[in-house]
């Protein structure tokens, strides 16, 4: 499984939207699109596994 780092709070449940650089990295870089997975990791020692929703416009959003 991938692993990506994100700044954003990580709260399990909870709709995340990643845009700008971080979504293209993950859609152009790491060439996933909806229906795939990936483990988000952020600096305060959290991680959560994640599935693309859907990505629009250089925005992708995931739960």
């Amino acid at each position: 499984m991938r692993r990506f780092f994100t700044d954003k709070k990580l709260t399990v449940g909870t709709e995340i939207v990643l845009d700008g650089e971080e979504a293209k990295h993950i859609m152009t870089v790491l060439r996933m699109k909806p229906g795939d997975e990936l483990l988000l990791i952020n600096g305060t020692g959290r991680e959560m596994t994640a599935r693309i929703l859907s990505e629009n416009k250089g925005e992708i959003r995931l739960e």
